[in-house]
């Protein structure tokens, strides 16, 4: 018995998994999959890229990888910009259902490749469905009442934000009285006036010294990525890995925590060396501005269901570094330092119909240059910032003006904003060298 053919079940296995558009390539020669909405993009690199994007921005409830479907009959799923996998030859039409539903293998952001090697125009057996692969434990984790004299680091990361679990980690900070730190991937997890905040960690040498991660008796880990967190756990800690889902329910019938002003004060000197540099800053009404000020200028601005997406670098250093309060989601910068990334998440929110601006630094690269000319093409509407660029303005507070202007406009608009990279070294005084965005062979440009 039949069904259907092998090119209607690959493409409810790949709705199965949330996907719901396609980037198309040229050279890309399988057969249109029904249900799934195609945008031919041409270049390869850039059909892959806004995949990417695709999946790093989706969250729950519709947290999805991105489709490319790239040169010859291959098919790159993907929430991990810039990550680079070998592709995997299909050769079986019975191993489809299991490799689509498993392209992330309970990672938090994941990239895979398929060559599909098997005649779609087949017919598919009766038995061959669409799985669905439990990504995480269904068995709830209790922490021990003994452990709550201990100090208590959480660090959370982007399957947190992902999974849409940001109050678990209100509750979690609240039951257990730890102290919470964020990788990039969950900026905004917590308010910066909140007590238990330690800010973002993993973009520089000395942050998880200076946010109390380093000596910690117990450091507690959800939903982080590699990619993000390399370095933010010293080797000898105490660790405990726990779902997302968990934190909210670990400690529930733990004491209320007693106050202790000297663990209340720990770990304290990067949120506050930062507020102080962000303060000074967004205040400054000197020009070139200073990047604190363009950030909160941004944050000021831009509406709450905005994507502020910056590239590797020093735009992505300075809007990750959460100097002001946004929301969780809100902000998105590439673990890894590929090119053009701002641009593509900000082509893929406004296709959303979601407010986008995209932060890079002067001059664009060739990828950026090509997808805004594609969003221009599209009608998805974005602000692209350039900053570092030459402007002849009079007053800072021109940034907010021409912002809203932009925004306002609509289309496609570019914005160069003069703003002093040089300042950068503020946050190397404080925090050490920038260790974010170390590339893999073939990956980008590390930031320096």
């Amino acid at each position: 018995m039949s069904g259907g053919d092998l090119a209607a079940l690959l493409s409810r296995c790949l709705r199965a998994a949330g996907v719901t558009r396609a980037f198309r390539a040229s050279g890309h020669d399988l057969a249109p999959l029904p249900g799934i909405d195609v945008i031919d993009v041409g270049d390869p690199e850039l059909a892959a890229l806004l995949a990417d994007a695709d999946g790093r921005l989706s969250r729950a409830p519709a947290a999805r990888p991105g489709l490319a479907l790239l040169p010859g009959p291959r098919l790159r799923l993907s929430s991990q910009p810039g990550e680079q996998v070998l592709a995997q030859p299909l050769l079986d039409a019975r191993q489809l259902p299991a490799a689509i539903a498993g392209w992330s293998l309970g990672a938090v952001h994941a990239a895979l490749e398929l060559d599909i090697d098997v005649d779609l125009a087949a017919p598919a057996a009766t038995d061959l469905q669409p799985l669905t692969l439990a990504a995480t434990s269904d068995r709830l984790l209790r922490l021990s009442e003994t452990l709550a004299t201990l100090d208590i680091v959480i660090v959370v990361g982007p399957g947190v934000v992902r999974d849409g679990q940001e109050a678990a980690v209100v509750e979690a900070a609240r039951r257990t009285g730890a102290r919470v730190v964020a990788t990039l991937g969950a900026v905004g997890v917590l308010p910066l006036d909140d007590p238990a905040w330690r800010g973002v960690v993993g973009l520089q040498d000395d942050d998880a010294a200076l946010a109390g991660v380093v000596g910690a008796e117990l450091v507690i880990v959800a939903g982080t990525d590699p990619a993000e967190a390399a370095g933010v756990v010293p080797d000898d800690a105490q660790v405990l890995e726990v779902e997302p889902w968990q934190l909210g329910l670990m400690a529930h019938h733990w004491p209320d925590p007693r106050p202790d002003p000297e663990r209340a004060s720990a770990g304290r000197r990067l949120v506050d060396g930062l507020a102080a540099l962000a303060a000074a800053g967004r205040s400054s009404e000197a020009l070139p501005l200073h990047p604190a000020r363009a950030v909160a200028d941004l944050a000021d601005v831009v509406d709450p269901s905005a994507v502020i997406a910056a590239d590797a670098g020093p735009a992505g250093l300075w809007v990750g570094r959460g100097l002001v309060g946004l929301a969780p989601g809100s902000v998105v910068v590439p673990a890894l330092p590929v090119r053009g990334f701002a641009a593509a998440a900000a082509l893929v929110a406004g296709l959303d119909g979601r407010p986008a601006v995209a932060v890079v630094t002067s001059p664009p690269d060739e990828h950026t240059e090509a997808l805004l000319d594609l969003a221009a093409r599209l009608g998805a509407p974005l602000v692209c910032e350039v900053w570092g660029a030459e402007a002849s303005w009079a007053t800072a507070s021109e940034h907010r003006a021409r912002l809203v202007g932009a925004l306002h406009e609509g289309g496609v608009q570019r914005l160069a904003v003069p703003v002093d990279l040089a300042a950068t070294r503020e946050l190397v005084e404080l925090a050490g060298p920038v260790r974010a965005w170390t590339a893999p062979p073939g990956v980008g440009t590390p930031f320096t």
